[in-house]
């Protein structure tokens, strides 16, 4: 299992009210999944995924990806951790204004000392298809582009998982469409895991599970039903010998 959340919750305190971000929410995640998750404003959506990304810390409840719990890592290791095995894609983009999309690509790479930085930039920049746009600053690309460069900043230091917080909220309907053909190529042919936050329902449309989160709840999850005829289908026909 890629991710797995175990009973976690998140508090906020909002001048003297403590706040319930999260609930209690337990949470599986296999490598290779497209999820998406959905709920009002409010709801929790950005905590889980801040919390997924270890940028921030649950006050209960244990968090591991790949492996690792990310609650016991200090800082500094969660820095590192997620400079390694998490891709981030922010609403804002958050691209450096000074460096050119190639060079905000080689960013994380560059922190690392990895050598071959550049070249590994460029192939993420041909698979968002902005092989053209390489020398270009963000403020000489459109919001779409801006996202791609974005998306391919994520990718190119070859997560484990990449999480996108509304990665279509500033873009019109014709641009998040192109967004999200990319996502699901990078997801089928790259078998890139991803995990969105959306009020959008196209995104959701096109995600292979989709889960809703609501007052810091998980109150549902679309694939369970199926998974879990999957493994009973799939159970019954090992033991009836059927295709055998």
């Amino acid at each position: 299992m890629l991710v797995e959340l175990n009973s976690v919750s998140k508090r906020y305190a909002m001048g003297d009210i403590w706040v319930d971000a999260l609930k209690d929410v337990t949470l599986s995640l296999e490598k290779g999944e497209f999820l998406a998750v959905k709920g009002p404003s409010g709801s929790g959506k950005s905590t889980l995924l801040n919390i997924l990304s270890a940028l921030d810390q649950c006050d209960s409840g244990t968090v591991q990806v790949g492996g690792v719990n990310v609650g016991e890592l200090s800082e500094h290791k969660r820095s590192k951790f997620r400079n390694r095995h998490i891709g981030i894609v922010f609403q804002s983009f958050n691209l450096i204004p000074v460096l050119t999309a190639l060079e905000n690509v080689m960013y994380p790479l560059t922190l690392r000392g990895v050598k071959e930085a550049k070249p590994r930039a460029l192939q993420a920049l041909k698979d968002v298809d902005l092989e053209r746009q390489i020398n270009q600053r963000p403020t000489q690309l459109s919001g779409g582009q801006m996202q791609r460069v974005a998306i391919a900043r994520a990718i190119v230091t070859r997560p484990d998982i990449v999480l996108a917080d509304e990665p279509t909220a500033n873009l019109d309907s014709k641009t998040s469409e192109n967004i999200m053909a990319l996502i699901q190529k990078l997801n089928k042919e790259q078998d890139v895991t991803f995990v969105i936050s959306t009020h959008d329902d196209y995104v959701t449309s096109q995600a292979t599970r989709v889960i809703t989160i609501l007052d810091g709840k998980l109150v549902n999850d679309s694939l369970v039903a199926d998974m879990q005829f999957k493994k009973r289908t799939k159970a019954g026909i090992a033991e009836s010998g059927v295709g055998a």
